[in-house]
């Protein structure tokens, strides 16, 4: 999705100005519509409303994605009772519960161990290697294992009893799901965006979008007297320039 919303509306910005120039010429007649006053005015609403549209797909995208880091990893910003809290929250109550060296708690340890690895000091006078990070720190990750770390919690039966309701098995296979979904209604947003983009790019760098027309345009004012040097194509091509 290459390109950015400001460079795209200062695009059309001056294409406006420029315009603005046109509709006031009276000797701006071209017979081919492309480039006729009423279809250029038209053809800028029409960017407009592509414009609204992309913004629109982007704020969908990013609201999105914001709810599920924040339910999800425990970084800046994120919910309290995320997933990542509440699984540890677990592995506490596992370890006061059931020990340290209980299997469920060794299970979720090696988790978290995969979130945050602790990396081994490196020798300054060793030779610069490049290795494979143990780090598994991504959504699919977390949310796939908190599914089977609610199953290995939901194993220990009555025995697992802890007093916050956010960290019992049901409620930490109800978020992992939640975030299944948060995930899908992410895939579905971005694809939704990507489509918006490649639309609005195509009225601005299309067969006839915004660079095509500025090209014919330029060539009708070329076709007045004195060439390119008369005043209404210098006026067009520095309006279109930003100037």
């Amino acid at each position: 999705m290459a390109g950015s919303q400001r460079s795209f509306e200062s695009r059309k910005q001056r294409f406006t100005n420029a315009n603005e120039g046109i509709q006031g010429k009276s000797d701006y007649d071209p017979n081919r519509d492309l480039i006729k006053k009423a279809i250029l005015t038209a053809f800028i609403a029409s960017l407009n409303v592509k414009d609204a549209a992309v913004l629109v797909k982007i704020n969908d995208y990013r609201e999105k994605a914001r709810l599920r880091r924040i339910n999800c990893f425990r970084e800046k910003g994120c919910l309290d009772n995320c997933l990542e809290n509440r699984i540890r929250n677990a592995y506490a109550y596992v370890c006061a519960e059931f020990g340290r060296d209980s299997s469920p708690a060794r299970i979720i340890k090696a988790f978290l161990a995969m979130i945050a690895p602790v990396y081994v000091k490196k020798d300054p006078n060793s030779p610069d290697t490049k290795g494979k990070s143990p780090s598994e720190k991504s959504f699919g990750s977390l949310i796939n294992k908190g599914k089977e770390i609610a199953a290995v919690l939901d194993d220990l039966g009555a025995d697992y009893n802890p007093s916050d309701p956010d960290i019992s098995a049901a409620s930490i296979l109800a978020l992992c799901e939640l975030m299944d979904t948060y995930s899908k209604n992410i895939a579905k947003a971005e694809v939704a965006w990507s489509k918006a983009v490649s639309e609005r790019k195509d009225l601005y760098d299309g067969p006839e979008g915004m660079t095509e027309r500025i090209k014919i345009i330029k060539d009708y004012l070329a076709s007045f007297p004195g060439g390119k040097k008369n005043q209404d194509y210098k006026d067009f091509c520095r309006l279109i320039a930003g100037r």
